[in-house]
């Protein structure tokens, strides 16, 4: 199995946040919409309704980059749409399928939370690792023992 170019997971990384953001700006186009009128005319009725409907479509929001980014690599094998179009895929270090459990560790644990404890700066620490090493491992990859690949 040869390994995943630098740039085309980071092009799909990119792909697939494109993604996302158009789908979540479409989901909150009510709330941004519904904000200007609080701000226009508030009454308690209306925060009430912003405040529900904001917190029903971030929820939503959350659903949605959930699905995306841990069901939906399981159910494709190791792809996004983004991985998908860039040709590449997720497996486990010993060539196996990738399964929920390797992705909830790569994606909840290696990236979202050491992220947030790291104030964003193991994005670019992961990048330069990505670019640098030999295997292309970023912290998430070693982390959840799996790899990217090219699809064959």
């Amino acid at each position: 199995m040869k390994r995943a170019r630098p740039r085309h997971r980071i092009m799909a990384f990119i792909f697939d946040w494109a993604i996302v953001f158009i789908i979540i700006s479409l989901m909150s186009f009510n709330v941004i919409w519904m904000a200007f009128g609080v701000a226009k005319e508030p009454t308690d009725e209306k925060i009430l309704s912003l405040t529900i409907y904001a917190l029903l479509t971030g929820g939503l929001g959350f659903i949605f980059i959930s699905l995306y980014f841990l069901v939906f690599p399981v159910l494709t094998k190791g792809q996004t749409f983004g991985k998908k179009f860039f040709k590449i895929r997720i497996v486990k270090n010993d060539g196996s399928n990738v399964d929920f459990s390797s992705l909830f560790i790569r994606e909840v644990i290696g990236k979202i939370l050491v992220d947030f404890t790291t104030l964003g700066l193991s994005v670019f620490a992961s990048g330069f690792s990505l670019c640098l090493q030999n295997d292309h491992a970023a912290f998430h990859d070693i982390l959840s023992s799996t790899m990217v690949v090219d699809v064959e």
